[in-house]
Parts: structure tokens; sequence; C-alpha cells
């Protein structure tokens, strides 16, 4: 029996369409229709949605709450899930998804370095594999896919705006696609956090900033506290570093007023609780600053303590 794929659209350089002078583009033009026509793939039946058409630089949280509710509502009579997104934003959004969708269902995310026209455009190939992988037996839980490589959530990264290998993970591939064959190495073993926030509500307002020579930063996180942001997530130089004008101006701040997380600005890291300069604050461990920040606003928008977003955080240490 086929199986029943749903096909999510957000937009993004996969339906992106290059200028004629090859200098430029616009990302979410093509409509997925389009971008279906020129594929050929006959192992599901696929039901598509254009969700949204937008750079994906611009993705905010309405639209964010809005694919998880698109997401849950194909659950129920899909086998599997495959998303299209740009790829400025896609490793925050697979992150999130895998938060808050609780399912052994495949949700693949993939997106393309190149627009639809572009010469060597990989949207066809990104998108083809991503269904490959949603009706794969072996394929569960959130999964990203690009140029042929298979990777979670947790730990993939956009490490390049040159060529069509942009995706990097800290802890290499989950698998590979070969000719529409699916093949993992290995199987995600961490356990998430599961969230039930379905509205924008739920994400508290947390802020990253990064910490870097000559740091004037002070200033600004006064400034967003009285805007009320709730959290901040530290994007410390090597291990977690924070130079020391912004420790300054952080350590005025107690931990019931704002949380802070400390995460590395550096793409393959690890910060340890060891190495943090304020016994307050918490050690984001392997996350990605973008990850941390995610995770701490729901942790806050759920009315988590500080005790429990600690502990939280220190499963990403093991």
């Amino acid at each position: 029996m086929s199986k029943k794929i749903g096909l999510i659209a957000t937009g993004g350089t996969i339906a992106g369409v290059q200028a004629p002078d090859m200098q430029s583009y616009t990302a979410g033009i093509v409509p997925i229709g389009a971008l279906l026509s020129g594929l050929r793939f006959e192992g599901a039946e696929i039901y598509s949605t254009q969700l949204a058409n937008i750079d994906s630089c611009d993705m905010d949280a309405d639209l964010w709450f809005a694919l998880v509710r698109a997401v849950d509502a194909a659950l129920a009579d899909m086998d599997g899930i495959v998303i299209t997104h740009g790829t400025d934003t896609l490793e925050e959004s697979a992150f999130l998804l895998q938060l808050l969708v609780a399912t052994r269902k495949p949700i693949v995310l993939t997106g393309a370095n190149r627009p639809s026209n572009a010469l060597g455009a990989d949207g066809l190939r990104n998108l083809y594999n991503a269904l490959c992988i949603a009706c794969s037996e072996r394929a569960h839980g959130v999964l990203v896919t690009m140029n042929d490589s298979i990777f979670a959530p947790t730990d993939c990264v956009k490490a390049t705006t040159l060529g069509a290998d942009c995706f990097a993970a800290h802890n290499g591939a989950l698998g590979y696609v070969q000719q529409g064959a699916v093949h993992f190495l290995r199987v995600q073993s961490h356990v998430l956090p599961h969230f039930s926030a379905r509205s924008p509500e739920s994400f508290a307002r947390v802020e990253i900033l990064f910490s870097y020579a000559h740091n004037g930063l002070g200033v600004i996180l006064d400034a967003l506290v009285r805007d009320g942001v709730r959290g901040v997530v530290i994007a410390g130089s090597g291990a977690g570093n924070v130079h020391f004008a912004l420790k300054r101006a952080l350590c005025a701040y107690q931990p019931d007023e704002l949380t802070i997380v400390c995460a590395s600005r550096v793409a393959r890291s690890f910060v340890a609780p060891a190495i943090l300069q304020a016994p307050q604050w918490i050690a984001a461990g392997y996350l990605s600053p973008f990850a941390a920040r995610i995770l701490l606003a729901l942790l806050l928008g759920s009315g988590a303590t500080h005790d429990a977003i600690a502990r939280t955080f220190c499963q990403f240490g093991d």
C-alpha cells in the first residue's frame, strides 16, 4: 500500500528565483505545486500545502506555531511529513519541532543553497531525498536532509553559504541517501523534553548576546530587560568565555530577574558548568546559541523554575 506523505512548504531558496545576471535572487517565489511539477516521485501519494512563501531569515513565532499546528493536523492522516524551508533558519525550526511534536512518524526538513533556476540547483534533489526518508521504515522523528546527508536537529548547523554541502553536524551525519536508498549509520539517541506549547504566547522573550573584544553590550542588556526580556543566551568566545564588561552587566541580575544560559559562538564547541564565570549561569553543553534560545524560551514559557531549567540543560552535557 502506497504511503501518504504531507508536504508543507514555507518558501526559502528552494523556492527562489535567480535574476538573469545570476548575481542575485529572491527567495520564496515559486509555489510548491510548480516545484513538484519538475519532480518525479512514485514512492508515495503526496499531499502538498503552501503554508508560507518567505525568506526564512524572516521566520517569526507566529509562523513557527502555525507550522507546528499544520504538522499536528497532517500527522493525523499522513505516514510522514516533509517541510521545505529556507536554510538560514532551518536548523532553528527543526529543533523547535523536535521539542514540540512528539511522534515516531518522520518529519523531514529540507531546503536548497541554490535557487530553483540556478545552474546546478540542488532543491529538487534535496526534496526527492526528503521524500525518500519520509517513506523509510527506519526514519523516526524530526530529521534534516541536505546534499544526500541526514542530520539530527540537536546538532546540525548551516556551516557554509558556498556550494550545496551547506549543513554539518557536531556528531556527524546520521546517515545518507544514495540513489533513493536511505541508509542510517546510527539513530538519534538523545531523549529531548517535549512541550505542549501551541501559540506564540507560550514562547517567552529570550535574546542572544555575543561576547567579543571591547564589548559594550551592557547598555543594550539593560534596555532588553526593561522591554520584557526574561532570558538571555550568551554566545561566548571559545568554550563560553564572556568579556568582563558584559559579565559585570549580567551579574547585576538575579536568576529570578533574568535567566542566563551560556553557549559558545564557536561552531564546534562544548560549554561545561565547570567553566562558567558566574554560579547562577546555566551551561548550554553542546547546544548552539540558537538552539539554546529556543529551549530556554519554551522552558520559561512553561513556568519552569531556575533549578528545573538547569537540570534540563544538563541533559545536553552528557
